[in-house]
């Protein structure tokens, strides 16, 4: 029996799938495992990676930010701030963005700017959730 998939961000379908065996999603109460048959649930989730077992053995991992996730009928749908596939990720992109929106953040910081902060602190979790997902491949 298979799950269906679907992660969606502001910016549309990243990935969708029909045919999933499991999917390891990171929650706001710990990382969860959800297999067919899983039980309905909603939850926060929080940046970090996916990873997704298909039929055959093989694996995609995704970088995911904040969100939720909502599981029904064998369906997961998860809604994320961003998300981005593995093997789509520059490593070295990713770190001049961190980079840049650490020290701006320190300005906005002094500045009592607070949606500026909230603004580079997304994209500062969102960095790190790639660097994770990203080592977690070359492991």
């Amino acid at each position: 029996m298979s799950l269906k998939l679907e992660i969606v961000t502001p910016e549309g379908i990243v990935w969708q799938n029909d045919g999933v065996l499991a999917v390891s999603i990171p929650t706001s109460t710990g990382r969860i495992e959800v297999l067919a048959g899983h039980i309905p649930l909603v939850s926060r989730l929080m940046a970090g990676y996916l990873t997704v077992t298909m039929p055959d053995g093989s694996v995609q991992d995704l970088a995911v930010d904040n969100g939720y996730v909502n599981i029904s009928a064998d369906t997961i749908s998860i809604i994320a701030q961003a998300a981005v596939k593995i093997e789509d990720i520059d490593a070295n992109a990713v770190e001049e963005a961190k980079e840049a929106a650490l020290k701006a953040l320190e300005d906005a910081k002094n500045s009592h700017d607070d949606t500026e902060v909230e603004r580079l602190e997304a994209i500062v979790r969102f960095a790190v959730a790639q660097e994770l997902a990203k080592s977690k491949r070359n492991r």
